[in-house]
């Protein structure tokens, strides 16, 4: 048990514990603010009672209290909850009662912690049957392990908390680290005494373990502590402040209004100051007040209120956008160059606010009348509407600001913002050009640059193919040194990192996408400047889609929720749509299609709401893939349609869809005239299976149905130029080896490939290829179950189409499986028909003929004729006419203009 300055606390838990082992009962009440390491004892003493062999039972109801009455005493005895019949609450009272008596004492045949926590969130039915609970079984040896946050001062906890002590209970508080203590942690993590600028920074958590604690790791992750290591001016790292934020956004939103509003004045306030901020009563902002104090943000002094942590406010008021924070200082008067009389002694620079290194000032620069209230405020408005994804109102924000403005300076911030917003809304050529004419401009200020030099850099990675080197381009800015901000050096790394993916040279790619993630994560700008920081999380994305290329998906989806919990904390919307479309990758690369779906149609939803069409084509490059390997081809051509002609049409991944549904509608022929780079071992087929490794095997198998071997050669030549450069890869080894296998008939390829892939649809890929070559090679039994592992696998998944192509093959080596489910269905209609009838309608839709069916879905003329009938009979017609007409009225179908379905 490590935990600063606890030993008291410790030795109450031992004592708990030697009472229950003695076999008698006993009970340890432990409170404490929020952050004070209550639930770390907790989570101690549990698991130092199961090293001394005795039975644990933990619940709590969490932040958002409980969904059930006494909810967190039927998770702690594992016991489902049963609603009680009838309506009298005395007779539900006693019923749970007595379930959770009985649970209890058949659980208390030796000693058992009872460890609940967080008991200030309980609803009163909990308290009422906990305080009988413990008086009933008194007899038993049981320990009461439990916890409540002090900042709730009254409520029924506190109470309950009163009257066990009064009967016998120990009780302890968890009070702040003393200085003492604090600098001894400091000392510990560091292994040597805390420089005064960290021990100052370190002040403003007010002895709290967690923000303690949470400061050092931040810091540590940041590679801000040790020898060497600089903290910047007002430093506080995003470890912190996303432990911050989290705490926040718990509230209500009144109450966090009120938290962000106050913040800006500094750590004090008075009452009066909040009600003139928030326009409202005294009366109406009591419960707001409440509530924050509650929850440990605020407290009362007899002077007005305060933050109880520093370290909290600052956060909080550096959230705040700099032109909400000038508004509320002008508001009351307060932004001006001297201290105002009437102001408590410590709104701006009291002894906390000194220990961060920031003021007042420092939090709102650029106060009074002067330059930079032009111009800088304008832009400042702007970028705050780019973030919070209100990029029509930033777009005329800055037509208004240009049609009202003449000065160069003016102009050409305004004009680099516009090229930001064309590039996020899907111009990308136009943003290139407006952002090159910017650059051309003559002594541009340093962050306007930076801003035109970031729109370029992405523009040309996006497009490619626009004649200027995105690589060279990012060379020659990372050459640039101090003429480049941080904003225009992240952009530099992540187009490193994209250019040098698509050159194979994936190591290097995840180097560079890694230094621009730190770069951007840590990048805090100083205060005294109008600058804030954009596009942070492009190198967050861009690292998390390259790990999936490589089937790295828990990297991946660890940087996705640093992303997408820092763009709720901050209310950054413009990026939701892309991280859903990537979440979306990371559900079909782990098999689970159905979440897939959910995840890419959230990304369209949000790419509309929002006017942000980039992530659109990843996530209908999603639903195309899960609709191919579900059979629906009529979906697939659509969602690939769909990225016709947009923003990212000539996209590798793109590209590559587009030749599937073209190879599955109409053969391997029709699938080869648009890889027409497989020839060539470079240029975009290295890229295609840079970003898509599993592509490899599925190009040799069109090459060679199509009779065109020296292609299938460059495909395998490619990937395997990939897997050697890049060995440490696993889903790069297996894709070439499975490549190889396909191209030699090499069964021993195929199986390691089958072995080596994480990928479970590769690995089902792999399988099946293998059984083939088995075929082939005369080895029946051994073909048939790797078939057979295939099937499995592709079963599990979903996948509709290559399941039936698996079972006739098998069918053809006389192997049969029953493939069909019951479900409950009408028995006409469309919701009668099964999925199977369902596909071959959609079909007879496209105008395919019986025999066209039969090869697209794997079975019989005879089977598609049969479910044919089935089809007629159900929706009651006769012909395929009828059925055509009928889906149209029905709008399961679209037509074109020339009345024709699908068309």
């Amino acid at each position: 048990m490590r935990m600063w300055e606890r030993d008291r606390e410790w030795h109450g838990v031992e004592s708990l514990l030697r009472t229950i082992e003695g076999g008698a009962a006993g009970t340890l009440l432990v409170d404490g603010e929020p952050g004070a390491g209550r639930t770390r004892l907790l989570t101690e003493a549990a698991r130092a009672a199961g090293e001394r062999h005795l039975s644990v039972l933990q619940g709590g109801p969490g932040e958002l209290g409980e969904l059930i009455p006494c909810g967190m005493l039927y998770q702690a005895l594992d016991l489902r909850f049963e609603p009680a019949a009838g309506g009298d609450p005395g007779d539900s009272r006693a019923r749970t009662l007595e379930r959770l008596r009985s649970g209890l004492e058949e659980r208390a045949t030796g000693p058992v912690l009872v460890v609940l926590d967080d008991l200030h969130w309980a609803d009163p039915m909990t308290l009422m049957v906990l305080r009988a609970l413990h008086h009933v079984l008194a007899s038993r040896p049981i320990g009461w392990l439990l916890s409540r946050s002090t900042a709730v001062e009254q409520g029924q906890a506190a109470f309950l908390f009163d009257l066990l002590e009064r009967e016998g209970a120990a009780r302890l508080e968890l009070t702040p680290l003393s200085p003492e203590a604090v600098v001894g942690l400091m000392t510990q993590t560091l292994g040597a005494p805390p420089e005064p600028a960290l021990l100052a920074l370190a002040g403003g958590a007010g002895g709290n373990p967690l923000l303690i604690s949470e400061l050092l790791a931040g810091l540590r992750d940041e590679g801000r502590l040790g020898a060497g290591a600089v903290l910047p001016h007002g430093y506080v790292p995003h470890r912190l402040r996303m432990v911050v934020r989290h705490w926040i956004d718990a509230l209500s939103t009144g109450a966090r209004n009120l938290v962000e509003t106050v913040a800006v004045l500094g750590r004090s306030f008075s009452p009066e100051q909040a009600v003139s901020l928030l326009g409202t009563t005294p009366a109406a902002l009591l419960p707001l007040v409440e509530e924050c104090m509650a929850a440990g943000i605020l407290a009362a002094t007899p002077q007005g209120l305060t933050f109880r942590h520093e370290l909290v406010r600052f956060v909080v008021a550096t959230r705040v956008p700099q032109p909400v924070r000038h508004a509320l200082l002008d508001q009351l008067g307060a932004r001006t160059h001297a201290e105002p009389a009437n102001r408590p002694p410590d709104v701006y620079a009291g002894p906390a606010s000194r220990s961060l290194g920031v003021s007042g000032p420092d939090l709102d620069p650029g106060h009074g009348p002067g330059p930079g209230r032009g111009s800088g405020h304008l832009a400042a408005l702007i970028d705050t509407a780019i973030a919070g994804g209100r990029l029509q109102e930033a777009e005329r924000l800055v037509d208004e600001g240009l049609a009202d403005r003449d000065p160069a300076d003016d102009a050409a911030e305004l004009r680099c913002l516009l090229s930001d917003i064309m590039y996020l809304t899907g111009r990308i050529e136009e943003a290139l050009r407006l952002a090159e004419t910017m650059l051309a401009v003559p002594d541009l200020p340093g962050h306007v640059r930076d801003r035109a030099v970031l729109v370029r850099l992405y523009a040309l990675t996006r497009l490619r193919d626009s004649g200027t080197s995105a690589r060279e381009y990012a060379y020659e800015v990372l050459e640039g040194g101090a003429r480049h901000g941080p904003v225009a050096t992240v952009a530099a790394l992540v187009a490193l990192a994209v250019t040098e993916w698509e050159e194979g040279r994936l190591s290097e790619a995840l180097a560079f996408a890694e230094d621009a993630r730190r770069l951007a994560v840590t990048d805090e700008r100083p205060a005294g400047t109008d600058e804030s920081p954009v596009h942070r999380y492009e190198p967050l994305l861009v690292s998390a889609a390259l790990l999936m290329d490589v089937h790295r998906l828990d990297q991946a989806r660890a940087i996705l929720r640093e992303a997408r919990a820092d763009m709720s904390a901050d209310g950054h919307l413009t990026w939701t749509a892309d991280a859903s479309a990537l979440e979306a990758r990371a559900e079909l690369a782990a098999g689970r299609f159905a979440d897939a779906v959910t995840e890419a149609e959230r990304a369209l939803d949000l790419a509309t709401t929002l006017g942000t069409p980039l992530p659109a084509t990843v996530a209908n490059a999603v639903l195309a893939t899960v609709a191919l390997r579900r059979g629906d081809l009529r979906a697939a051509s659509r969602y690939v349609a769909d990225g016709t002609g947009g923003p990212l049409d000539g996209h590798p991944r793109h590209t590559l869809l587009t030749a599937q549904v073209a190879e599955v509608r109409d053969g391997p022929l029709s699938a080869m005239t648009l890889l027409t780079d497989l020839p060539a071992p470079l240029g975009r087929l290295r890229s295609m299976l840079a970003v898509e490794p599993t592509a490899g095997a599925w190009m040799v198998r069109v090459a060679l149905a199509a009779d065109d071997r020296p292609a299938a050669e460059a495909v395998v030549a490619t990937v395997e130029a990939l897997s050697k450069g890049n060995p440490e890869f696993a889903a790069l080894v297996a894709s070439a080896a499975h490549a190889r296998g396909l191209l030699d008939g090499d069964c021993d390829a195929l199986a390691q490939a089958a072995e080596r892939t994480d990928d479970a649809w590769a690995r089902a890929s792999a399988a099946e290829d293998l059984g083939m070559a088995l075929v082939t090679a005369g080895r029946h039994e051994e073909a048939a179950g790797n078939l057979d592992r295939a099937l499995a696998i592709y079963q599990d998944l979903g996948s509709v189409r290559d399941s039936a192509r698996v079972r006739k093959r098998l069918r053809g080596m006389g192997v049969r499986h029953r493939h069909w489910s019951y479900a409950e269905r009408p028995v006409s209609g469309w919701d009668s028909l099964t999925e199977t009838e369902r596909n071959i309608s959609l079909l007879v839709a496209d105008g395919w003929t019986n025999r066209r069916i039969a090869e697209q879905t794997f079975i019989s003329v005879h089977t598609v004729a049969f479910h044919l009938r089935h089809v007629y009979r159900k929706l009651h017609i006769n012909s395929r006419i009828e059925l055509v007409r009928l889906m149209v009225s029905q709008g399961r179908i679209e037509t074109g203009p020339s009345g024709v379905a699908g068309a």
